[in-house]
């Protein structure tokens, strides 16, 4: 709203930043204490506050409009799609979710969260194909996010490699994942890749079905944070 509030510049008066300013501070700032748009026409700022308060108490459909509405007054505000992108996900609307971040890093605006977004959408569709040019411009642009990875190992062993993407999430295992879904994926590509043997090294499959459970149940002892 800081960011929309200097996109407004002089539209925008002084009792009207200053009123924006305490619905900011207020912990659950409701519509109606929003203060009202310039006659001149609506406010970014305003219209993307009229968003948030909405997608707060879970009114799904007139936030998106909000949000499309901000977008109207200013298409290269990027949070206004990142937002938009969150009332489609909400209402299991994953394919528009996905093409409004993607919209969003179209706009040159490359954001970790963003792209972790956009690939849990796809993922969620089962679109493979779509994970992976995500994640291909995500890990170039952020190479050590480890989230990024996880996902990246996801959209492999959702396209059937599992071996591939056990070798990616093995570096996260090292001294303990802190994730214990990521145990658990490892756990069940170790029980695709064993299932799948026909070699005799099924020593070596047990040994990491071992090493890959103990892990998981250390993480289950592990207090939450």
């Amino acid at each position: 709203l800081e960011q929309a509030i200097a996109v407004d510049g002089a539209s925008a008066d002084a009792a009207t930043r200053d009123a924006l300013a305490a619905w900011i501070r207020g912990a659950a700032a409701a519509e109606d204490t929003l203060p009202k748009d310039p006659e001149s026409g609506p406010l970014l700022s305003t219209t993307m506050a009229r968003g948030i308060a909405r997608l707060r108490r879970g009114d799904l459909e007139r936030a998106a409009a909000a949000f499309r509405a901000a977008i109207k007054i200013a298409s290269d505000f990027p949070p206004a799609a990142v937002y938009l992108g969150a009332c489609y996900a909400a209402g299991g609307r994953d394919r528009e979710a996905a093409g409004a971040w993607q919209l969003v890093l179209a706009l040159g605006q490359e954001d970790a969260v963003v792209y972790r977004l956009t690939a849990d959408a796809l993922l969620r569709l089962g679109d493979a194909g779509a994970v992976d040019d995500v994640l291909k411009d995500a890990v170039r642009a952020f190479p050590r996010d480890a989230e990024l990875t996880r996902r990246v190992a996801l959209a492999r062993a959702s396209a059937g490699d599992a071996a591939r993407a056990l070798e990616l999430i093995e570096p996260l295992l090292a001294g303990g994942s802190p994730e214990p879904d990521v145990e658990v994926l490892a756990v069940k590509l170790a029980i695709t890749l064993a299932a799948g043997n026909t070699t005799s090294d099924h020593a070596g499959d047990l040994a990491r079905l071992q090493r890959y459970s103990q892990l998981l149940a250390r993480g289950r002892e592990r207090p939450p944070p």
